[in-house]
C-alpha cells in the first residue's frame, strides 16, 4: 500500500467522481483508476461500486476513507512540523485566539517564548472561536487557538488539550454552602450559555447536565467567558466553564457529584502553512 494510492483514493472518495478527482489532483483519470485497482488488489476488497456513470463507496471503502484521511493529515502535519525546524525564528506571526484564552493563557506563553526568540513579532487577535476557525481555514491567520472546533479540511490540528468543565458561580454564591444533589436548585436559577456558532461544538443542553437532570435556563448568552464572568459576579446565575478559566476569572466552582464533561482547546494552522516547531512546542504547554 502506497501513500499516493491512499491520496488518490481519498480524493476520489470525497468527490465520488474519477474525473473530478483527476482535475483536483492534476493526474490522468487512468492513473487514478489504475491506482485504485492496485489498492483493491492489495486489500482484497472492492472499494467502489459503479452504478451507471456514477461510483459509490462500498462499506469497506467508507471505513478505509475515514482511516486514510486521518492518516494523510497526520503525515502532512509531521512533514510541516519537521520542515519548519529549519526556519529562522524571526518575522511576524498572526494568531487568532478565543476571548479569555488570548489574554489569560496564550499571551503569557508567547511572552515567555520571546525571551529566547526576540526577533519574532506576534500579531494576536482576540476573537470568537468560530471566527478563529473561519479565519484560520481561509489562511488569514498563521495559528488559531480556540475551544472545541469541528474538523475542517483546510486545517491541520497540531495539539489538543482536554480540560474538565465545571459549574462556575460567584464566590459568595448561596449554593456554595449547600451539599448533596443540586439539580433542582440549578435548574431554577438563570444560566449563562455560550452562543452557538457554525463549526464549533456548543451544546446548550449538555449531555452531562441532562444525565444529572439539570435543565439550563438561559438568561445570558455570551461569546466570551470573560464577559460571562462579570455577569456571574453580579447575579445568582451559573455557567458550565473550563476549570482552568474559573480560578483565573476569580470565580468559584460548585462541587457536583457525577459531573463528567470536558472541553478541548485546539492549536491549529492552515493546511500547508509552515510553523516553527519550537513555537508549536511552546504552544503545547498551554492549559
Amino acid at each position: 500500500m502506497k501513500i499516493d494510492q491512499l491520496h488518490y483514493f481519498v480524493v476520489t472518495a470525497q468527490t465520488q467522481h474519477i474525473g473530478k478527482a483527476s482535475r483536483q489532483l492534476n493526474v490522468s483519470p487512468s492513473t487514478i483508476s489504475h491506482s485504485i485497482r492496485g489498492l483493491e488488489n492489495t486489500l482484497g476488497h472492492r472499494l467502489f461500486e459503479k452504478v451507471g456513470k456514477n461510483i459509490y463507496l462500498t462499506e469497506t471503502g467508507k471505513r478505509l476513507a475515514a482511516r486514510a484521511a486521518g492518516l494523510l493529515q497526520h503525515l502532512e502535519q509531521i512533514e510541516v512540523e519537521f520542515k519548519s525546524r529549519e526556519i529562522t525564528l524571526e518575522g511576524q506571526f498572526r494568531l487568532g485566539v478565543t476571548h479569555g484564552l488570548s489574554n489569560l493563557v496564550v499571551a503569557p506563553v508567547l511572552g515567555e517564548f520571546q525571551k529566547n526568540h526576540p526577533q519574532i513579532v506576534f500579531e494576536m487577535y482576540s476573537l470568537r472561536s468560530a471566527q478563529v476557525l473561519e479565519q484560520t481555514a481561509r489562511g488569514e491567520l498563521d495559528i488559531g487557538i480556540c475551544f472545541s472546533p469541528n474538523p475542517h479540511p483546510s486545517i491541520v490540528v497540531h495539539h489538543q488539550i482536554k480540560r474538565p468543565l465545571q459549574i462556575s458561580v460567584r464566590r459568595n454564591h448561596p449554593l456554595l454552602m449547600k451539599r448533596g444533589n443540586l439539580s433542582k436548585e440549578l435548574s431554577a436559577l438563570p444560566a449563562a450559555i455560550p452562543k452557538a456558532f457554525s463549526g464549533i461544538e456548543v451544546c446548550e443542553d449538555h449531555p452531562a447536565l441532562t444525565k444529572l437532570h439539570i435543565k439550563a435556563k438561559p438568561a445570558f448568552i455570551f461569546d466570551s467567558y470573560e464577559v460571562a464572568s462579570e455577569y456571574l459576579k453580579k447575579t445568582d446565575a451559573w455557567c458550565l466553564m473550563p476549570d482552568s478559566l474559573i480560578m483565573k476569572l476569580n470565580l468559584a466552582t460548585l462541587s457536583i457529584k457525577g459531573l463528567e464533561a470536558e472541553a478541548s482547546i485546539v492549536v491549529m494552522s492552515p493546511k500547508g502553512r509552515a510553523i516553527p516547531a519550537q513555537l508549536l512546542d511552546q504552544l503545547r504547554s498551554i492549559s
